[in-house]
């Protein structure tokens, strides 16, 4: 019917410049055929003001129809004579974002909304969208047009305004550092660059856990994602492996209270069938067939959820760096557990002692990933003459001597 509202409605509005007779008596035998025909005999009988007429002379009154008639029988029927939206688009000469920009505007009338299996879609009265003229659409489309450049001279100024925020902030962290570098040189020279580095290594780990929280969600690039986590996640541990050498470092371990990693078999079986010299635990039954559903031990890693701790403490400086490593990555970079002191921690909020954090909005902005690398392998080159093997002997031996000291008080 869409076709046949189209040309009716330009005979209308244009007469025979828009359709010609032929053309809308073919549109008049269609709507015919489809328009409830009780109807139809009444709204004749109407407009010609004769209740009387002939019901077989119905269509030839319909094509004797004038201009107004014809307008009074799309209102009429408006839900029959509406317009799908690539009518509309094709009869306009519009793109579909255009179409749904100006019916979003409410400039194309809608007259109701259709169902299809994934939703429903709107249709448009038919007299509107033909009445439309070329220099309508013009004006339409200039006013899109200036509101581009609008929007786009908007963002311009919102860029320059963010850009300059930016600049500050790091400005600002730039300045804090430098004065805490200063204070640090006066305070502890030896250390300064001990203090750096932990103060870099920190950022380190946030990158790692920000790449390791985007690759949870990603669908994407969720091997990218990884790779950069490994890599600053590698990062921190050659910083952790000289950091946990100094002497100003106190070392622990933190064991929780389930530190171990069970992995563990689940299946449905009578009662008689359970492997009972294995550990297992029974996790449902179907009270029907007696059958349990258990779940069966089969490996554990020890201490999976435990974590090295390390703390810089150094006289003079009010800065304290804490840093926690999972004991399955550290164990090589840390003394043997029984001769560390074992910690006691309350988490701050869920995760945040064990797992870390991810950067803040402003730490992506001030510690860029550049700026964090740079400074880092600045840092680790300082210490590339570092005898890190003769370091870690010195300070594991006196760990142990202090270990001897407290089971021996």
């Amino acid at each position: 019917m869409t076709d046949t509202s189209v040309n009716i409605a330009k005979y209308i509005f244009h007469g025979k410049r828009g359709c010609s007779r032929e053309d809308l008596d073919a549109a008049l035998e269609k709507a015919y055929r489809f328009l409830p025909r009780q109807a139809l005999f009444q709204h004749a009988c109407q407009v010609k003001e004769k209740p009387d007429l002939p019901k077989n002379q119905l269509l030839s009154t319909l094509k004797r129809y004038n201009k107004q008639q014809l307008k009074s029988l799309l209102e009429e029927f408006v839900d029959q004579f509406a317009l799908y939206p690539t009518t509309v688009e094709n009869f306009l000469g519009c793109t579909r974002s255009e179409r749904k920009r100006w019916q979003q505007e409410k400039k194309l009338k809608i007259v109701g909304y259709r169902e299809f299996d994934y939703g429903e879609f709107p249709v448009f009265d038919c007299l509107s969208i033909v009445s439309i003229t070329p220099a309508t659409l013009e004006k339409w489309r200039k006013k899109i047009e200036q509101d581009k450049a609008k929007k786009k001279k908007e963002a311009v100024k919102k860029a320059q305004k963010t850009k300059k925020l930016h600049e500050a902030k790091r400005a600002i962290v730039k300045f804090q550092y430098e004065v805490a570098c200063q204070e640090w040189a006066e305070k502890a020279p030896d250390a300064i660059w001990t203090l750096k580095l932990a103060y870099w290594t920190i950022y380190a780990s946030r990158w790692a856990k920000t790449y390791q929280l985007k690759a949870r969600k990603a669908t994407k690039y969720e091997a990218n994602y990884l790779a950069q986590k490994e890599i600053w996640y590698d990062f921190k541990n050659q910083a952790i492996a000289i950091l946990a050498c100094s002497p100003y470092a106190q070392l622990g371990f933190y064991r929780p209270e389930n530190p171990d990693k069970i992995y563990r078999n689940y299946y449905w079986c009578d009662e008689y069938e359970i492997p009972t010299k294995k550990k297992f635990e029974i996790i449902n039954w179907d009270d029907r067939t007696g059958r349990v559903k258990v779940a069966v031990e089969y490996g554990r890693s020890k201490d999976y959820y435990s974590l090295y701790c390390l703390t810089l403490l150094i006289p003079g400086i009010k800065e304290t760096f804490s840093f926690h490593s999972p004991f399955d990555v550290a164990f090589k970079n840390f003394p043997p557990i029984f001769d560390l002191p074992f910690v006691e921690q309350q988490e701050a909020y869920e995760g945040v002692f064990r797992f870390g954090r991810e950067l803040s909005e402003d730490e992506m902005i001030t510690h860029s990933e550049k700026l964090v690398r740079q400074q880092l392998e600045h840092c680790l080159e300082n210490f590339s003459d570092y005898n890190l093997a003769q370091a870690r002997e010195h300070k594991w031996n006196q760990i142990h001597q202090e270990a001897i000291l407290r089971r021996t008080s």
